[in-house]
C-alpha cells in the first residue's frame, strides 16, 4: 500500500483523524498490548497528504508495511502475540460480531451523531481540529462549508437518516443485552476481548464515554435531540456495559518509555549509530592499537587490545573489579545481582544456588521451547513472506523464552520488552549518564520490582509453587534442605537474570544474521546446516560472524591500586583507572586467532569472548548458547531468505532489520 517515505521509516506511527471511533478501536487494543505507539492526527479528508489510500483510517506503520485500518492492525498483533494475550483468537462467533459492529452498527453510529454535530461548525472543527498540524486546521477552519458538504454526502445524512441509525443502534443494544443476561461480564465470557472493545470503541460517537482517547462532543455541546438520545442509550444495559468497560478497562496509553526518534534527528541518530557502531571501523582502530600500543592509556582510561592481555585481567579478578563499574547502578535499580559483586562469599553462595536452578538437564526443553516460539513468530509474517529478524524474531522469542523459561511474562510482553531494553540500558550502557535514560529505569526499575513482588506472593500461595520454571524452582528450593534465597533475594537474582537475557540475545541473533546476509557464500552453508537440522554447524557459522560483529565490543573493570598490564610492555595502569577490555580486538589478534581475517568455522585453539571468561562470564552464557543458534536456525531454513533493508538502531540496540523469503 503506498503511502509518503515521511513515514517508512517511523515504525509505530499511527496516523489517525483523532475524533474516528475506528482509530479509538486501534489505540485500545495497542494500549490493552503494551504497544509504544505515537499518534499523529489529522484532520478528516486531509490524512491523505500522508496516506494514499481510500481506505478507513487509522494507519499504523509497522516495520514491515503500513496497516491501513483497524482490522489490519487487530490482525496484524494477534499474529505477533503470544498465546496468552490473543484478544479474537479463533472463535467464529467473535470475528462475526466484530465484523458487525465494525461494518454496520458503527457506520449507524457515526451517522447518528454527526447528523446532529455537523451544523455546529465550533464543536465539529474542534473535534477535527484536536491534535492536527496548524495547516490542517487553518485548511480545514476556511473550507469547513465544502468538507461539511463532503461529510453530509459520503454518510447520506438525508431527513431520515438518524431515525434509520438508530434503528441499527437499537438492534444491536438488544443483541448484546440478550448476551450479558446470562450474567457473563463481558461479551465472549468472564475475560475482555477485541469483541468488548470494538463495540465500546465504536459506540463512542452515541454514548460519549469518559476516557475515550480522542476528541468528541460533551454532552454541554450537543444539541438537545442529541443529548437525549446519548442520556436514553446510556442508560440501557449496553449503555452502561460501555461506560463501565471505558472506567474500569480501558486503561492508560503506552507512551512513556524511549521511541525511536522521529524525522530528520532520527536519521541522523540511525547515521550516528551506523558509524560509532561499525565494526570494520572498529577492527581497524584496534589493529593500530595491537600493533603500536597494545596497552593505551589515556588519563584514568585504560584500552587492553590483545587477547593475552584481556585474558591475564579478566583472570585477576581481585586486582580489576567489577563493583565499581556495575554496583551503583544496579543498587540503585534495587536489584543487586552478581554481575555487579566481586569475589565473596555472598557471591560463591548465589551463584551456587542459581547453578542448582538451571543447569545442562535444561538444554533440550530449552532448545524445545526457543524453537516452537521462533516458528510462531515466523508463522505470523508466512503470508507476506516479510519479517523483521529483530523486533518480530529474536527480541520476541527471547521475551518469551524469558516467559516461559524463567516464569515471569510481565504485565503483558510489549511492556516487558520495554522494561528489559531501558533497564538494560541504564545497568550496562549509559556510561553517558544520559538523564532520560536514567529517569525512565528508575521508573521502570520500581514498576519491575512490584511486578515481581507480586508474582513471588502469587505463587507463594500455594503449597509447593506450580510448574518447573526457574521461579518455581527458587521457591521451592525455600522449603528443601541446602542454601536458598528468601523472596527478596528470589526478586533480585531474577531481576538480574532476565534483564541481561532479552537485549542480549537478540542483539547476538541481529548482528550475527546481518553479517552473513552480506556474506552469500557463508550464508547458503548457514542456511544448508539449518534445513539439514544440523545445529551444531549453524552454531559455528553464527558464533564466528559474532567475533566479526559482536553484540558488545569490549568490556569494563576498574583498577583501584594501579597494576600493570601486559606481558610485553608491562604497561603501569594508574589507580583508579576505568579498564576497557576490547573483546573485538582480541578476537582478531592473530598470536590467538590464525588468519583472524578469514571467516572460518573450524577454529579450535581460542575461546571466543562474546560472554566474557573468568569470574564474571555471563550466567546465561549456556542458555545463549542454546538459544542464540536456534533463533537463527528458524528463519535460516526459510526458503529464499535475502535482505531487505539495512539494520536500524534503537540508541546502542540494533532495532530493525527487514528480510524476505518465501512465502
Amino acid at each position: 500500500m503506498p503511502y509518503s517515505p515521511f513515514y517508512r521509516h517511523r515504525p509505530y506511527a499511527m496516523i489517525t483523524y483523532g475524533v474516528s471511533p475506528y482509530s479509538e478501536i486501534a489505540r485500545w487494543f495497542l494500549d490493552r498490548r503494551g504497544v509504544e505507539y505515537r499518534e499523529e492526527s489529522h484532520v478528516p479528508m486531509l490524512h491523505l497528504m500522508g496516506v494514499r489510500t481510500n481506505d478507513e483510517f487509522p494507519g499504523l506503520v509497522v516495520p514491515e508495511t503500513l496497516l491501513v485500518n483497524a482490522p489490519q492492525i487487530l490482525s496484524y498483533w494477534e499474529a505477533h502475540s503470544p498465546a496468552g494475550e490473543k484478544l479474537i483468537g479463533t472463535d467464529k462467533d467473535a470475528r462475526k460480531l466484530i465484523a458487525r459492529f465494525y461494518l454496520k452498527t458503527g457506520i449507524a453510529a457515526r451517522r447518528w451523531a454527526y447528523y446532529y454535530a455537523l451544523p455546529d461548525r465550533k464543536v465539529t472543527l474542534r473535534c477535527w481540529q484536536q491534535g492536527a498540524p496548524v495547516w490542517e486546521k487553518l485548511v480545514s477552519s476556511l473550507l469547513f462549508p465544502v468538507m461539511r458538504a463532503i461529510m453530509r454526502k459520503g454518510l447520506q445524512l438525508t431527513p431520515t437518516a438518524p431515525q434509520e441509525a438508530m434503528a441499527e443502534v437499537e438492534d444491536c443494544f438488544a443483541m448484546v443485552e440478550k448476551r450479558l443476561s446470562d450474567g457473563r461480564r463481558y461479551l465472549m465470557g468472564d475475560r475482555l476481548t477485541a469483541v468488548d472493545m470494538a463495540f465500546a470503541a465504536l459506540m463512542g460517537p452515541v454514548i460519549l464515554p469518559e476516557g475515550y482517547g480522542g476528541p468528541l462532543p460533551t454532552l454541554d455541546e450537543c444539541s438537545a435531540e442529541m443529548r437525549a438520545g446519548v442520556l436514553r442509550l446510556r442508560a440501557t444495559t449496553a449503555g452502561r456495559f460501555v461506560l463501565r468497560l471505558y472506567a474500569q478497562d480501558r486503561g492508560t496509553p503506552s507512551r512513556d518509555g524511549i521511541a525511536p526518534a522521529a524525522g530528520v534527528g532520527g536519521y541522523l541518530k540511525q547515521v550516528q549509530s551506523a558509524i560509532t557502531g561499525s565494526p570494520s571501523l572498529l577492527r581497524a582502530a584496534f589493529w593500530m592499537l595491537r600493533t603500536f600500543r597494545p596497552v593505551l592509556i589515556l588519563g584514568k582510561t585504560a584500552v587492553v587490545t590483545r587477547y593475552d592481555d584481556v585474558i591475564d585481567v579478566l583472570k585477576r579478578d581481585q586486582v580489576f573489579t567489577i563493583a565499581q563499574i556495575n554496583g551503583a547502578r544496579m543498587d540503585a535499580a534495587d536489584a543487586p545481582f552478581i554481575l555487579g559483586w566481586d569475589r565473596s562469599a555472598q557471591y560463591d553462595r548465589e551463584v551456587g544456588i542459581l547453578r542448582r536452578a538451571v543447569g545442562p538437564a535444561d538444554w533440550d526443553a530449552l532448545r524445545a521451547l526457543v524453537a516452537r516460539h521462533g516458528e510462531d513468530a515466523i508463522d505470523a509474517a508466512r503470508g507476506t513472506g516479510r519479517i523483521d529478524l529483530v523486533g518480530s524474531l529474536a527480541r520476541v522469542v527471547a521475551m518469551r523464552t524469558v516467559a516461559e523459561f524463567f516464569g515471569t511474562p510481565g504485565p503483558n510482553e510489549q511492556t516487558m520488552m520495554r522494561w528489559m531494553r531501558v533497564l538494560f540500558y541504564q545497568l550496562f550502557l549509559n556510561r553517558s549518564n544520559d538523564g532520560f535514560v536514567t529517569h525512565t529505569a528508575a521508573l521502570y526499575a520500581d514498576r519491575l520490582r512490584d511486578y515481581l513482588a507480586a508474582l513471588i506472593g502469587e505463587r507463594q500461595k500455594t503449597a509447593s509453587p506450580e510448574g518447573d520454571d526457574i521461579l518455581a524452582r527458587l521457591l521451592k528450593m525455600q522449603s528443601e534442605p541446602g542454601e536458598s534465597l528468601d523472596d527478596e533475594g528470589v526478586r533480585r537474582n531474577l531481576s538480574g537474570l532476565i534483564v541481561g537475557a532479552v537485549e542480549t540475545t537478540s542483539a547476538a541473533v541481529a548482528q550475527a544474521l546481518d553479517l552473513l546476509l552480506d556474506r552469500p557464500p557463508e550464508l547458503a552453508a548457514a542456511c544448508a546446516a539449518a534445513k539439514a537440522g544440523d545445529l551444531d554447524t549453524v552454531s559455528k557459522y553464527v558464533f564466528e560472524a559474532l567475533r566479526f560483529n559482536p553484540q558488545t565490543a569490549g568490556l569494563l573493570r576498574y583498577c583501584s591500586g594501579g597494576a600493570a598490564i601486559g606481558a610485553q610492555s608491562a604497561t603501569a595502569v594508574p589507580a583508579q583507572s576505568t579498564v576497557l577490555l576490547a573483546t573485538l580486538s582480541a578476537m582478531f589478534d592473530p598470536a590467538a586467532f590464525e588468519n583472524p581475517g578469514a571467516f572460518r568455522i573450524d577454529r579450535t585453539n581460542a575461546p571466543y569472548l562474546h560472554f566474557g571468561a573468568g569470574l564474571h562470564t555471563c550466567f546465561g552464557r549456556a542458555i545463549n548458547g542454546v538459544q542464540i543458534p536456534q533463533i537463527a536456525a528458524m528463519l535460516l531454513k526459510q526458503p529464499g531468505l535475502h535482505r531487505i533493508g539495512r539494520m536500524l538502531y534503537d540508541g546502542p540496540f540494533p532495532d530493525r532489520l527487514i528480510v524476505g523469503f518465501t512465502p
